[in-house]
């Protein structure tokens, strides 16, 4: 009935807009089309740049599709078995970045799989500030939970500062108190200064150290160094 149709029509209106941009007319219409699949299973490379200042939606719009295509090919793969190693390399994760669970292509609940069918993701966010944006906080931590190496550059993010003092461990810092007495030694006729040196545990990166990073430096936690 005509309700019906509206009702079709008004939700297929931003999706058929969308795709009608230039931009994304050059995405998915231009060259021959490529299969995500088929990259992934026979170690292909698959590239996909998209202009996210211009067209921020039609960049998220394939961003998603992409992980989702990734993420559906990994985990139709048998745990435990003897797989090509496959990765996905996210250069602005905010773009794609999913929240929620429930859903294979969400991030908490695939990154949580892949890795046990030998799927990896390599995702760069400019901070944690923007993921909450995103996605919100609960769902950043669930994601950022099932990341084993973590690299921290330069930033001014508060939040990134606190989560790099937590994860990238402690070091021992010395410490020299001195005390003087007031009575006279009776050989040297003048006060005996008594020092003691103390060793108490810092972070290894203190809040602010990444805001004085120089350009190109890094903390990076891989494994269970630091």
């Amino acid at each position: 009935d005509w309700r019906t149709r509206s009702v079709l029509q008004s939700m297929a209106a931003p999706l058929v807009a969308l795709l009608n941009t230039a931009s994304a007319k050059r995405i998915f219409s231009e060259g021959t089309p490529a299969s995500v699949e088929q990259c992934v299973e026979t170690g292909g490379i698959l590239l996909v740049s998209a202009d996210a200042m211009r067209e921020p939606a039609v960049s998220r719009l394939a961003g998603t599709l992409l992980k989702c295509r990734f993420y559906d090919t990994i985990l139709k793969r048998r745990a435990n078995v003897r797989n090509p190693i496959s990765t996905l390399v996210l250069d602005d994760w905010i773009q794609s970045a999913s929240h929620g669970t429930g859903t294979r292509h969400s991030d908490a609940d695939a990154l949580a799989l892949i890795r046990s069918r030998h799927g990896c993701v390599i995702a760069a966010a400019q901070g944690l500030a923007g993921l909450d944006l995103a996605i919100g906080p609960y769902s950043r931590r669930a994601v950022l939970a099932n990341f084993a190496n973590l690299f921290f550059f330069r930033s001014r993010d508060a939040d990134l500062d606190s989560m790099a003092a937590a994860y990238l461990g402690q070091t021992t810092q010395t410490l020299k108190d001195s005390a003087r007495f007031e009575r006279m030694s009776p050989s040297q006729r003048r006060t005996l200064p008594v020092e003691y040196l103390r060793e108490i545990p810092v972070p290894a990166v203190l809040p602010g150290a990444l805001a004085r990073l120089p350009t190109g430096e890094g903390y990076a936690l891989i494994g269970g160094r630091a």
